[in-house]
């Protein structure tokens, strides 16, 4: 089966670089060849999903238990993450072809990311095309110098 270059370089990235909770696309077959329903999120006990999670950092600005154990952990060469122009093409193909209404901002601590308000901006565009809802996780210890900027790029 042929799939076209949108979904190859998807499932490409996606399986180098994104932790997915989902095992499989899926295409819900039309009833008529004038009928086309939408594509979506199907994961491995049928359920559909609207929303993505992606983290733009394994770094955090805390030592707790949770991101940084005493012995440490070994973090992926910058040049392997994700880069800007990449989280924003994937989330255009999630949300113009698979249905994605939502998209949560994770890492690490992803505000200690230095495009992370550029990030917000450029999904924000995404809300002409269907997204309802961009969220982030943080800690909150560089949120105060962050927040104006986050609300004014959202």
């Amino acid at each position: 089966m042929l799939l076209p270059l949108n979904q190859l370089l998807f499932k490409d990235i996606a399986k180098r670089y994104i932790t997915y909770s989902w095992t499989h696309f899926s295409t819900s077959s039309s009833a008529s060849s004038s009928t086309v329903k939408p594509r979506f999120l199907q994961d491995s006990f049928g359920r559909k999903h609207d929303y993505l999670r992606i983290s733009l950092t394994e770094r955090c600005n805390l030592r707790c238990s949770y991101c940084m154990p005493e012995n440490g952990v070994i973090l992926s060469p910058k040049e392997s993450l994700l880069q800007r122009d990449e989280i924003i093409r994937l989330a255009k193909l999630f949300v113009n072809s698979l249905g994605v209404k939502k998209i949560k901002l994770t890492g690490g601590e992803p505000l200690v990311r230095s495009d992370c308000i550029q990030i917000v901006a450029d999904l924000t565009a995404l809300k002409a095309s269907g997204l309802l809802n961009i969220g982030i996780t943080t800690n909150g210890l560089v949120l105060g110098r962050s927040i104006k900027k986050l609300v004014e790029s959202a």
